[in-house]
C-alpha cells in the first residue's frame, strides 16, 4: 500500500476509531488512542517516534549494560575498565553497546 492508495473514507474510518477507543476507561486504550491522534497530527513523523519505541528500546539497552555491570563489578575495579568490559561482554550477547565512553555515564 502506498500513500495514494489511502482514500478520505479510510482515514475517516481511522479517525473514528481513534475516537471510539479514547472513550474506554482502559487507560491502556485511552494511551494507544492518544499516540494515534498525535501520529494523525504529524503524518511526517516516524512510526517509531509517535509511539515512543526508540525509547523504550535504549531504556531496555540501557538497563541491560546495568545489569552487566552489577555481575561484572569488582573490587578495586576502576570506572573506566568496568565499562569497557561491560562493552565487551554486551558486544558477544548481541546487545547493542555504544561507545565505552558512554556506557561509563549508563552504569555510574
Amino acid at each position: 500500500m502506498n500513500d495514494s492508495s489511502i482514500t478520505s473514507v479510510e482515514a475517516m474510518s481511522i479517525t473514528k476509531l481513534v475516537a471510539r477507543v479514547e472513550q474506554s476507561d482502559d487507560p491502556d486504550a485511552q494511551e494507544l488512542a492518544r499516540r494515534n491522534r498525535l501520529a494523525l497530527q504529524q503524518p511526517d513523523r516516524r512510526v517509531s517516534a509517535v509511539f515512543g519505541l526508540f525509547a523504550k528500546a535504549i531504556r531496555a539497552r540501557d538497563d541491560a549494560l546495568r545489569a552487566l555491570a552489577q555481575e561484572r563489578r569488582r573490587d578495586g575495579m576502576s570506572l573506566t575498565a568496568l565499562a569497557r568490559e561491560v562493552r565487551r561482554e554486551a558486544v558477544k550477547r548481541g546487545i547493542s553497546a555504544p561507545s565505552s565512553k558512554h556506557v561509563q555515564r549508563i552504569i555510574e
